[in-house]
């Protein structure tokens, strides 16, 4: 078995490194906005979760002159994302999450 790893975060330095991380599969986020200066790819199965009590923001700040989404997700044929408890704001790109449902399972609470 391999051993599931949980880390919090409270910056979206943090939140792009832990993402980064594969050995991480559970990211607890801090409260507060999240601002990005790219988009976060998901890769992998990974839980993306607001801290007990928390109002957490992921914000791309996208605009026309710079364009980008606030989550690409692909974690392939087998993996599943979970997003629970964030809001979601700032994309300027047709759409501010990019993600196939049909490939893989996707869970917003």
């Amino acid at each position: 078995h391999r051993r599931e790893l949980q880390t919090a975060v409270s910056t979206s330095a943090g939140l792009t490194s832990a993402l980064a991380n594969t050995a991480v599969s559970r990211i607890v986020l801090a409260s507060g906005t999240y601002n990005l200066i790219a988009e976060l790819s998901i890769t992998r199965s990974v839980i993306l979760e607001a801290a007990a009590g928390a109002t957490v923001t992921l914000n791309a700040q996208a605009s026309f002159s710079s364009p980008r989404r606030v989550l690409n997700i692909n974690p392939g044929s087998s993996g599943v994302v979970q997003l629970i408890g964030l809001g979601i704001t700032g994309g300027y790109i047709n759409w501010g999450v990019r993600a196939t449902t049909e490939i893989f399972p996707i869970v917003l609470t």
